[in-house]
């Protein structure tokens, strides 16, 4: 029996979803947002994947990352991919979406946001933090001397105390740097209770499903769960309740998941946006675009919105650079 080859190229946003937002020839416009530049069009395979992404250190091929890649496709990608496509019809149509519809929807965008590399990147720094926290009150501690010559002892060598300072104080000064494996982030999203607990959140979100029939549509990115927090929040930060989730499901649908006041009445509510409100699709992309390094497009309008919006704003940057300086040089004269 011959062994199923692995699946290097592992994609964090799935293909049948990235599809959704693909032109005729079946790819995808694509804007560089850090970079501000447009690239060369691409089909869904060759975006939002990168080598042996589930794996414990990226790159490096393993058990687990087969694993974990085969788990997604079977158990995750391949039945909503057969469920989405009739609930988004039922979205755009203006018909009953239950709450099986809307838990369906919960558990697709969960999974986005818990595999995609934002999510691995928080989690990462997260344990990086906690590590020189805990390496600087160790180093801090007055037992320490002891500790370190003992190491030393044991390996054959002595520390002179100069050299005893020095490691201390890079400790303590966190003058070093950490690399985390993958392995942290793969046990937080597949983690049983937060596939569920998570999507139990998403879905007890009140949700305003926005429906474009102007004359711009939604993007999508590399990171498809945008999350916005409120400007206000206390000590402990915002709950998960309390921020906005927005994610476009196609270039004619996004879903904004919001905080679920107990007078807004309805939990999951349309908003038809005709030609006119093409402000209103402007701010989400403009939001989706804020915490994504790539953005993908149906359609090259949208991609070369964004490419004018950026062009403008840097002149106007430079506009007012240039008048600081002016004024900062009538002053120096005065």
């Amino acid at each position: 029996m011959s062994k199923k080859p692995l699946t290097k190229k592992q994609h964090f946003v799935p293909q049948f979803y990235l599809r959704n937002f693909a032109n005729s020839n079946n790819e995808l416009h694509i804007y560089n947002a850090k970079e501000r530049r447009i690239m060369k069009d691409r089909g869904a395979s060759g975006i939002c994947h990168d080598s042996f992404f589930y794996a414990a250190e990226t790159g490096k091929p393993d058990d687990i990352s087969q694993e974990v890649e085969d788990f997604f496709s079977a158990q995750i990608e391949d039945p909503l991919s057969k469920e989405l496509p009739d609930i988004i019809k039922r979205l755009g149509n203006n018909e009953q979406i239950t709450d099986n519809d809307k838990y369906t929807l919960a558990m697709f965008m969960n999974n986005m946001w818990l595999r995609n590399p934002t999510m691995r990147k928080q989690i990462n720094d997260m344990e990086k933090k906690m590590l020189k926290w805990t390496n600087k009150m160790r180093y801090s501690h007055p037992s320490i001397d002891k500790e370190l010559d003992k190491i030393a002892e044991e390996m054959g060598q002595a520390l002179s105390e100069k050299e005893r300072e020095d490691l201390k104080n890079i400790m303590i000064n966190e003058e070093y740097d950490l690399k985390i494996s993958n392995q942290s982030h793969l046990r937080f999203m597949l983690y049983a209770e937060h596939m569920q607990g998570f999507a139990n959140l998403f879905f007890g979100q009140n949700w305003i499903v926005h429906i474009s029939k102007c004359d711009r549509q939604f993007v999508t990115s590399d990171n498809p769960i945008t999350v916005v927090m409120p400007e206000k929040m206390g000590f402990y930060g915002a709950t998960f309740l309390e921020r906005t989730h927005i994610f476009p499901l196609t270039p004619t649908i996004a879903i904004e998941a919001i905080y679920p006041h107990r007078d807004t009445g309805k939990k999951l509510k349309r908003k038809t946006h005709f030609k006119g409100a093409e402000k209103e699709i402007d701010r989400i992309n403009l939001q989706i675009a804020g915490q994504a390094e790539y953005l993908y497009s149906s359609r090259p309008e949208e991609i070369k919105w964004f490419e004018d919006y950026s062009e403008n704003i840097h002149r106007i940057s430079e506009d007012n650079m240039k008048k600081l300086i002016h004024l900062a040089q009538v002053f120096k004269e005065e």
